[in-house]
């Protein structure tokens, strides 16, 4: 007998089939979609990435030929060392080259990526696209570079700083023409900045002679050391600049002589040696006033001199070559001498007007600030040096000629070097031109990175698009 299925349960499995159709359907559409999503960020990256490399391969290919077969060929070179195997693409890249104008260089590059998830719909690649155009402009630049070379940076932190100086003035005249719209000036700095001896008679300084003075001087019960015993070996820490620094040192027990009378001849010397102190306040923010001389600090010395503007890129990297850390830090001296390098105000002969024309063309000034500590050192106007301990005033001093640098429209790029401290950061970071204009280096790597990243804003090849 033939059995005969119930309405409702027809119904029933008819519905569980149709749930499990739709279902199907939205899972399908769900995955597409989540496809879409997934692989339209992976471009993006790609996007993001290909950019950079045809930016950076288009300015490699400029800066070596003006001509459109060589640089296609250094572009190409660059993007095959640095794309291949890229987000799964493989194969060559191409990239085309034109140049429309003399000054004009052009590149376009198409990659087909790979999809995940779009495979689904038949979408196995899609196309995504890049273009950058190169332009000499023949800018007209003058820099400072103003480096930290504290104590703290001895070893193989300065040697790392040396280098990344040194490749940033070779990227800067890579081009010969660079010659023609590029000057850089040398501002290293710790506690004081080394103006150099040969100034020593300018009208912006006050130097008083050096004097020399012999004295003969006596000591009642001097006990002359006979012997030593138990010496031994132990450790020693002192504060170089903010930094602990630990040792170990011979110490011994002494024996001393009957006493008596000891007189000794004392020659004391008062000399110059091209340090220059800070002006009262408000006048050590401000490039103004100069009739109201520096006082040159006495007595102590402060490492390799400066150099003024100048494009004889040999010269810059021998004084490079030369710098040796000292002192403390002062971060408002740098920043101070920087600034004056710069001024229309021609402290020093070679920097031009803010608004002065070469070749009918503005200049752009910037300084480059590296530091590697906060402020240790703040000044002592009433005794000329730069010997007090508030670090609170080094730290406002530091703020305002910051501020004043920029008023003159002078970019301002700021490093910081393997600095742990995040107020010393965020005071670098505010200090800096823009939030890009700030690098945070933890290491030589890193530095070498920020330096070169600045060293191509001063080539006269510039990204126009």
């Amino acid at each position: 007998m033939k059995m005969k299925t119930h309405p409702i349960r027809t119904f029933a499995e008819d519905s569980r089939a149709s749930v499990a159709l739709t279902f199907a359907i939205m899972l399908t559409t769900l995955l597409i979609a989540g496809g879409i999503a997934v692989d339209y960020s992976r471009s993006s990256s790609v996007q993001t990435s290909l950019q950079n490399d045809l930016d950076a391969a288009l300015l490699a290919g400029a800066t070596q030929s003006d001509k459109t077969e060589e640089i296609r060929d250094v572009a190409q070179m660059y993007v095959a060392d640095n794309w291949r195997n890229k987000f799964g693409i493989t194969g060559d890249v191409e990239i085309i080259v034109d140049k429309p104008e003399e000054s004009v260089v052009r590149g376009r590059i198409t990659v087909q990526v790979p999809t995940t998830l779009m495979a689904i719909a038949g979408i196995s690649k899609v196309p995504v696209s890049v273009a950058s155009e190169i332009q000499m402009a023949g800018q007209n630049l003058e820099v400072a570079l103003v480096l930290d070379v504290t104590d703290s940076m001895a070893g193989p932190k300065i040697e790392a700083l040396k280098q990344s100086a040194t490749e940033l003035v070779e990227r800067a005249y890579e081009n010969e023409s660079s010659r023609d719209h590029v000057r850089i000036a040398l501002v290293p700095f710790a506690d004081y900045v080394n103006v150099g001896e040969i100034n020593r008679n300018a009208d912006w300084i006050d130097v008083p002679l050096d004097t020399e003075t012999t004295s003969e001087n006596c000591i009642d019960n001097y006990r002359e050391v006979t012997g030593t015993t138990n010496c031994r070996m132990e450790t020693f820490s002192y504060d170089r600049d903010g930094v602990t620094v630990t040792g170990e040192q011979q110490v011994c027990d002494y024996e001393y002589g009957p006493p008596t009378t000891r007189c000794f001849t004392t020659t004391y010397l008062n000399r110059w040696y091209g340090c220059a102190a800070s002006r009262d306040y408000p006048l050590d923010v401000r490039d103004e006033q100069w009739e109201v001389r520096v006082p040159g600090a006495m007595n102590v010395t402060c490492g390799t001199p400066g150099m003024e503007l100048t494009n004889d890129d040999a010269a810059l990297k021998q004084r490079i070559s030369d710098i040796t850390t000292f002192g403390n830090t002062y971060i408002p001296a740098g920043l101070f001498w920087g600034w004056t390098v710069l001024s229309q105000n021609e402290l020093f002969s070679t920097a031009k007007g803010y608004d002065e024309l070469v070749d009918g063309k503005p200049i752009e000034k910037i300084m480059v600030l590296m530091t590697d500590g906060a402020n240790t050192r703040s000044p002592d106007y009433v005794g000329k040096n730069h010997s007090a301990n508030d670090v609170a005033l080094a730290n406002s001093r530091t703020a305002e000629l910051c501020t004043n640098v920029k008023s003159n429209k002078i970019k301002i790029y700021t490093v910081a070097f393997d600095v742990i401290d995040e107020n010393l950061k965020d005071m670098l970071r505010d200090c800096a031109s823009s939030p890009q204009n700030f690098y945070d280096a933890e290491d030589a790597t890193e530095l070498q990175a920020a330096f070169a990243n600045i060293g191509a804003n001063l080539s006269p090849l510039r990204i126009a698009r």
